[in-house]
């Protein structure tokens, strides 16, 4: 048996996929494979693929002019295909429908209708359907025994850590110059209450406005490490993760919260003044739920400095035993077909 995940691009969904894709082919001993595809399709024109898709079969002209497709000469035909991400739907049914394939969607259905996969794994209460698998946490790649053989590799000198890791403004969570001053601030008021050192960490997405604000009013001298990425990018999260006693996360970006959470580390997360969750957006429902089970502590990034740290009041996860339960569920519902 093997198994195709369809990557478009986003390291945050391919994340998703390789969790549940690992979990499954080792239970079935199955080949895993990746196929770069994803749709380039206009959003004007995709509710045109969407009609045509659910009339019947997707013929492949219009795949083809549609979506940028990468498959490695050699790759055997699948069994199962896993993606997650809109823009992996319309390959990912494609492949699904020519080689009678198993389709497992993580992620927001959105527009797409339920009929098109095999099994939805979502985070998302108000899509549930016939063929729906509700997740507490969306898979990743990250656990506590890969952060700490992270950690174990980052040479630091010994002491205790706090890790703060910065993403940045997106269309739901509109960072101002404000909110990185509060967060700068904050970061300062913790560090010298509980006599702690920092290893920041900020992304593609931060920007070199809102590292400038950081680096000029985070006291070095709270700083063990950082790691400014827009001067001088480096991979360090599940290290420092793996570091931390307590993780601060921007929630701007789902995979870096869920990342922290799979690692086992307490994850405070903290949001701006100013959020505009779109209607159709499920981040209100999955941090909610996250906050529910106790497996984050949500703040404002204008009073989290004043939060007293007690590892008490967290619910550690064991993304393990999540991603074993999940498994076995998709893989009950391919032997009942």
């Amino acid at each position: 048996m093997n198994i195709w995940i369809v990557n478009e691009g986003s390291p945050g969904h391919i994340s998703q996929s390789r969790g549940i894709a690992t979990e499954i082919a080792e239970k079935l001993n199955s080949g895993l494979y990746e196929v770069n595809a994803r749709m380039t399709l206009p959003g004007i024109l995709r509710p045109l693929i969407r009609f045509m898709g659910n009339l019947g079969y997707l013929p492949w002209p219009v795949v083809k002019a549609s979506c940028n497709i990468g498959l490695p000469k050699g790759t055997p035909n699948p069994d199962i295909i896993i993606s997650s991400g809109g823009k992996s739907v319309v390959p990912g049914r494609y492949f699904a429908e020519k080689y009678k394939a198993h389709y497992i969607y993580i992620g927001e259905r959105k527009h797409y209708p339920a009929s098109w996969f095999h099994t939805v794994l979502t985070p998302v209460q108000s899509e549930r359907s016939h063929n729906s698998i509700i997740l507490d946490v969306i898979p990743s790649m990250v656990s506590p025994d890969t952060a700490k053989k992270a950690a174990d590799k980052y040479e630091l000198p010994d002491g205790r850590y706090w890790t703060l890791i910065i993403g940045g403004r997106s269309r739901s969570h509109c960072f101002e110059d404000e909110d990185w001053l509060n967060i700068a601030e904050g970061a300062n008021r913790l560090a010298q209450k509980n006599n702690i050192k920092w290893l920041v960490t900020t992304s593609r997405r931060t920007g070199e406005k809102a590292e400038k604000i950081l680096r000029s009013n985070i006291n070095t001298q709270h700083i063990q490490k950082a790691v400014w990425w827009s001067e001088n990018p480096e991979k360090c999260v599940q290290a420092f993760l793996g570091k931390a006693e307590f993780a601060f996360v921007t929630q701007d970006s789902v995979t870096m919260i869920t990342e922290a959470v799979s690692s086992g580390t307490p994850t405070v997360a903290i949001r701006p003044l100013r959020t505009a969750f779109d209607s159709r957006s499920f981040l209100v429902e999955y941090y909610h739920n996250l906050d529910e089970k106790k497996l984050i502590i949500p703040k404002n990034c204008s009073d989290f400095g004043g939060y007293n740290c007690d590892i008490g009041d967290f619910e550690i996860c064991n993304p393990k035993v999540i991603q074993e339960k999940i498994s076995k569920a998709v893989l009950k519902r391919i032997s009942a077909v």
